[in-house]
């Protein structure tokens, strides 16, 4: 028994469990890690996206008319 009494023993106690709880390296599983990881869409390849993005940026096609005197 310390100085203190028993209600700062049982404190300290009480906080070096906490202390260990909170560094302790408990791991979860690789099945753990995997279900809770998003889920990615498949992707289209590089040239593709390269390809898709060119072609937004490419001007509206011109209207029917031609002109003014055509």
């Amino acid at each position: 028994m310390s100085l203190w009494g028993p209600a700062m023993d049982a404190e300290i106690e009480y906080r070096q469990a906490r202390a260990k709880d909170a560094w302790r390296t408990k791991r979860p599983s690789a099945a753990d890690r995997a279900a809770r990881q998003e889920k990615r869409a498949a992707r289209a390849n590089r040239a593709e996206q390269i390809r898709e993005g060119i072609a937004g940026m490419r001007p509206a096609p011109a209207a029917k008319r031609r002109g003014l005197f055509a």
